[in-house]
Order: C-alpha cells, then sequence, then structure tokens
C-alpha cells in the first residue's frame, strides 16, 4: 500500500468551532492610561480577562438611555418673546432709574418664571 493512501480519512487536530460562537468581529474603544489600569484591575479582581471583563460588563451591565424631547417650536417662540419684553423693560429701568419697578420686576421672575423655566430645563435639557 501506499504511503499517501493510507493518511487519508478524518482530518487531525481538534474539530472547528461552531461559527455561531467564534468571535470573529471587533469592537475597539479608545480609553486613557488610567481607564486601562482600572479596566485590568477590576478584570483581575473578577477573575477574567479583560476581555471577558469588558464584553460581561458591557452586555449584562446597566446602561441608562436618555431620551429627550425636542422643544415644541411655539413653545421656543414664547420664550424668545418674552426675553425680548425683559429686556426692553431692564433698558427702560436702567435708562430711567426706576429701581423700584426694577426691583418689582425681579421679584416676578424668581416667582413666577424662574420655576417655569426649571421645570422645562428638565424636560428638554440634555
Amino acid at each position: 500500500m501506499d504511503k499517501q493512501a493510507t493518511n487519508k480519512g478524518l482530518p487531525g487536530g481538534r474539530p472547528r468551532k461552531d461559527t455561531r460562537t467564534l468571535r470573529d468581529h471587533w469592537l475597539k474603544t479608545r480609553v486613557t492610561m488610567d481607564e486601562l489600569h482600572r479596566v485590568e484591575q477590576l478584570a483581575r479582581d473578577a477573575g477574567q480577562t479583560p476581555s471577558e471583563f469588558f464584553r460581561d460588563a458591557v452586555l449584562n451591565g446597566q446602561i441608562l438611555i436618555k431620551r429627550y424631547r425636542a422643544p415644541d417650536p411655539d413653545l421656543i417662540n414664547q420664550l424668545q418673546r418674552i426675553g425680548n419684553n425683559l429686556n426692553q423693560i431692564a433698558r427702560i429701568c436702567n435708562t430711567t432709574g426706576n429701581d423700584r419697578r426694577a426691583r418689582f420686576i425681579e421679584l416676578h421672575i424668581e416667582e413666577d418664571l424662574r420655576p417655569i423655566l426649571t421645570l422645562l430645563l428638565k424636560q428638554y435639557a440634555p
């Protein structure tokens, strides 16, 4: 018998991995040296490689996804009008020296307008 003919049959070596479990794609991220050391330390503490730790943290970690709504254009328009009116009132108070009226306006801004603006900021700001 020929030597070549006796070696034919099943290939040697370990069986091929299932393509569904084969990690053949890269996910790259840039980190600072301090961040890299921190990931390496956390991975050591968890008994994992940095890749295993990172994969576990990304896939199983809790991530807060923030969703913001775009402000209503009519609301923006009204706020701009209010701002323009306040600017005109402030200009008149400054030129006439009417401090009593200016304090009255500041009081209403703090009591009435500021809470509304704070609420809008919480609702729409990133």
